[in-house]
């Protein structure tokens, strides 16, 4: 596939994304293009960017997985939905987070532990520390909160064992889900039923 070639499945992704976020209240512009990394439907930027993007991407994720599934490119290509560049701003981010982690655990001579992530930031994170010498990656913890450390390479070339506390997510405030949350103050509020 050349990029000056846009496959029809990556056409007809773009067409759904655009009714599908015409549905959510959003008529916005969604271009489709084939990059360097591969097939790209970008959503135009737009002052309500954070809500498409959602938590860490997820909502940009959720995109990605239906259009994926829906319009497969016959390559095996994946197609990768943007907004506003986040992707890129992310995997800035990450790159930050895997040099000052290196840098640490070099001087540490232990490992560094990063706050639980997806599988798909988790792979970046193991790709981007391979461009930082004397150090290796493990996972650890289960998902949702599996995380990745970044350890000093012992004499066999092999990433130091991790012995820190394992990566917890971090709990919700007063009406949140998870132990204490919406259940508790439900009762508290007379919203709950009665369980006398």
């Amino acid at each position: 596939m050349t990029a000056s070639t846009i496959p029809a499945p990556l056409d007809q992704a773009r067409d759904w994304l655009v009714q599908t976020l015409r549905a959510m209240g959003f008529d916005l512009a969604v271009t489709a293009s084939v990059t360097e990394e591969g097939p790209l439907l970008h959503i135009v930027d737009h002052p309500d960017s954070a809500m498409l993007i959602g938590a860490r991407g997820q909502t940009l994720d959720a995109f990605q997985v239906l259009a994926n599934t829906m319009f497969p490119i016959e390559d095996g290509e994946r197609i990768r939905v943007d907004c506003g560049d986040y992707r890129a701003r992310q995997q800035a981010r990450l790159a930050e987070q895997v040099a000052a982690a290196a840098a640490e655990a070099l001087e540490r001579q232990e490992g560094v532990c990063l706050s639980p992530m997806h599988a798909a930031d988790r792979k970046k994170v193991h790709d981007l520390a391979k461009e930082h010498a004397g150090v290796g990656t493990l996972s650890v913890g289960e998902d949702p909160a599996r995380a990745v450390v970044i350890s000093p390479l012992d004499a066999d070339g092999k990433p130091m064992p991790y012995e820190g506390p394992l990566p917890q997510l971090p709990q919700r405030g007063r009406g949140g889900r998870g132990p204490g949350g919406r259940d508790r103050d439900r009762g508290r509020r007379g919203g709950g039923r009665d369980r006398g």
